[in-house]
């Protein structure tokens, strides 16, 4: 289609694509690639400056973050695209990339020297050259990070573990632990409260968001010894690691809750917790997986067979292991014999036996011996007592039987408990007694009933249990049952928040009834706290603490700390004198070595290095921050997710850019209109400093220009 009059000329169509490629390709070099001699900027460097003017970010200015320059540069004057915006940003930042940097950058543009490294969930530390062999290798390798939206540590995957900067100029960050991280001086270090500080700019005594680790003793949980815990620094809390690796596989739906109850490693290895190696399953699919490998075991691992006799050996000698093992025997038999078939079928086989009178004369000694054995059993007492207790129920009814029985009851009782063994020993059964849980539900419900009863509560007076309850809480064994009672509810998330929320509720209610509340409560405090510190062991643990942790600060400045040391410090601190402070400790080198123990993840030292090294980093998405071997935890590099980047990153602009920019509004440059001819900008800024000369330029079009 042609219009009326219009001219025609034909071309050859590879000619015009030549013609037109090469206009094009001239166009993008002289106007977006190649850097103006004037002021040695390209295009998009020119506008990125320019940019910072309109926004204030002159070098004695507060930073902003890269998103809000990027944005700005895009919307009025470089609309292609905001990685490219952003990586030029960068380039201006980078000290390797020009000699006097333009820009001046903090966020994450730091890394770590090659030897520093990352606590891995597996429960090994590799250094970043590790990492990236593994990665290369395809080896998936999870860290853990802090969550600021749940405030707690987590797992998350690695990802690109890799070099960043070639001769970096580096710091060296020295931790009250001894622990020594060489990183670029701008690499963000998180502190205690979730904020970031840049390596340069740490002090001593900064505390830092910690890593603590530890095996599980097993102490409440037998079958879950052995398995690595983390502490959660904000929650107060200790958590297994396993866990955190099944969140992280219900996060992402590798499997659902209903797959099981049991978290299971899938290796056999309780220290390998990467979430592709935990899976949920039942517990019976559990056990026969744990059945298989020992029967493995059995056939092929000689030193395992020893370990286990030694263990069954060892076991067996215990006589409370007995017990339990004849008790679990003896509940079997009795559910068999419910059985009409099994009984009949044994019955038979016993008439038979019986004929024997060798047999029956080993069975009559085999059965005293049971008899007494059983009778050190509870629950074979119970059912003898149930027997007798319905024939002496007949017997009852015989006024005369009940006399003479009495009598009997009341001598024989005196004589009886005359005797402390015989007290020992009924204190002991009686405390055996209240550790089942059913005999404890039977004397519940049946006090319950008595209370219920008017002529019963009247036999006791209203302050009874009150005394009661005092008497109790004066013993240190009660006060430390209900303290471990107390600390094992609260480390049930539901349990604690729960609480919080009642608590919280009603002391609003309490407040909104009574204003003054508050100053009641400050005098009875201040009532209690007298009283406590009347209380050797509280004042004992409160003293020891601050000993300790004024020791562990003189440990930071000085390189011995003696007797006279403490001595001559301790009037500034209101600590008492050594000859007090050793009646809490057997000597002073214990407390040395208890406050060394004690240690908090603080900042001791910052070193400024004059060697260059090369420097690496890694990504972890979403969080972007990891935990190192060392023990805390630091912001990981987003230069591979620009999105994520510009809003970790704050930049203005460095001190040497106003020698480009100065006079700019003095008619001193042209100014021509922006791409959609809305605003104005400078085809080329003032630049009373030889940029080109000073710091180059690279690229492509640079390389064929």
């Amino acid at each position: 289609m042609y219009t009326q009059n219009e001219k025609l000329i034909p071309v050859y169509i590879e000619d015009e694509m030549k013609n037109s490629y090469l206009t094009y390709a001239m166009s993008v070099i002289v106007g977006r690639a190649l850097p103006d001699v004037r002021d040695g900027l390209k295009p998009v460097h020119r506008r990125i400056l320019y940019a910072m003017m309109d926004l204030g970010l002159e070098h004695n200015k507060p930073y902003k973050k890269s998103a809000r320059i990027v944005g700005e540069t895009l919307g009025k004057y470089h609309p292609h695209g905001d990685t490219a915006v952003y990586d030029s940003l960068v380039r201006m930042v980078q000290d390797f990339s020009l000699r006097y940097p333009l820009i001046d950058g903090q966020g994450n543009f730091g890394c770590f020297t090659k030897d520093i490294k990352v606590q891995l969930a597996d429960g090994r530390a590799l250094d970043f050259c590790q990492l990236i062999k593994e990665a290369k290798k395809g080896k998936r390798n999870y860290a853990f990070t802090f969550n600021h939206t749940t405030q707690s540590i987590e797992i998350s995957e690695i990802k690109k573990p890799r070099l960043t900067r070639e001769k970096a100029k580096i710091v060296q960050v020295i931790l009250d632990n001894g622990e020594k991280i060489k990183c670029t001086l701008d690499h963000p270090f998180m502190l205690r409260d979730g904020t970031y500080k840049n390596a340069k700019d740490l002090k001593s005594q900064d505390s830092l968001m910690p890593l603590y680790t530890k095996l599980y003793s097993g102490k409440d949980g037998p079958n879950l010894k052995g398995y690595e815990t983390v502490y959660q620094p904000i929650h107060g809390k200790w958590e297994f690691v396993h866990h955190l690796s099944d969140a992280w596989n219900l996060g992402r739906g590798i499997y659902k809750k209903c797959a099981g109850k049991i978290r299971h490693n899938i290796d056999f290895n309780k220290l390998n917790n990467n979430p592709d190696n935990i899976q949920r399953i039942q517990w019976r699919d559990h056990w026969g997986l744990h059945r298989n490998i020992t029967l493995w075991r059995h056939k092929n691992d000689s030193e395992y067979v020893k370990k286990l006799a030694k263990g069954r050996e060892s076991f067996w000698a215990n006589a409370k292991n007995r017990q339990r093992a004849s008790k679990v025997q003896s509940e079997w038999n009795r559910k068999k014999w419910q059985d009409p078939v099994y009984r009949e079928e044994m019955a038979k086989v016993l008439k038979e036996a019986w004929r024997d009178p060798e047999y029956r004369q080993r069975m009559i000694k085999l059965s005293s011996k049971n008899l007494k054995n059983r009778w050190k059993r509870k629950d074979f007492r119970e059912l003898l007592s149930k027997l007798k207790s319905k024939e002496l129920k007949k017997r009852w009814q015989d006024e005369q039987y009940r006399d003479f029985i009495a009598e009997i009851t009341r001598r024989t009782s005196l004589k009886i408990w005359s005797d402390p063994r015989h007290r020992g020993y009924m204190a002991e059964l009686s405390k055996e007694r209240w550790q089942d849980p059913l005999y404890r539900k039977r004397q519940t419900n049946r006090i319950k009933k008595q209370w219920e009863d008017p002529s019963f509560r009247s036999k006791y007076l209203p302050s009874h249990f009150s005394k009661m309850a005092k008497e109790l809480w004066r013993k240190p064994a009660t006060r430390e049952l209900h303290r471990i009672k107390a600390v094992l509810q609260w480390q049930d998330e539901k349990f604690a928040k729960k609480v919080i929320e009642c608590v919280s509720r009603n002391n609003r209610r309490r407040l909104k009834e009574d204003p003054d509340l508050m100053r009641k409560m400050a005098e009875k405090a201040k009532i209690s706290l007298r009283l406590k510190w009347r209380d050797p062991l509280y004042k004992e643990k409160v003293v020891k603490s601050k000993i300790l942790g004024f020791v562990g600060n003189l440990l930071k400045t000085h390189n011995m700390v003696t007797p006279e040391i403490y001595e001559e410090m301790r009037t500034k601190n209101g600590l008492p004198s050594i000859q007090n402070a050793l009646n809490y400790f057997s000597d002073f080198q214990e407390i040395v070595d208890q406050a060394k123990t004690k240690h908090n993840h603080k900042v001791k030292e910052i070193k400024f290095l004059t060697k260059r090294e090369d420097v690496y980093d890694l990504t972890i998405e979403g969080t972007h921050n990891f935990a190192l071997a060392s023990g805390v935890f630091v912001h990981n590099s987003v230069d591979g997710d620009a999105a994520a980047a510009m809003r970790y990153t704050e930049c203005r602009m460095d001190s040497i850019a106003d020698e480009l920019l100065d006079d700019i509004d003095k008619d001193t440059v042209d100014f021509v209109p922006n791409f959609d001819e809305s605003l104005q900008e400078p085809s080329i800024l003032p630049a009373r400093l030889p940029n080109l000369l000073v710091n180059g330029s690279s690229g492509i079009a640079v390389g064929m220009a």
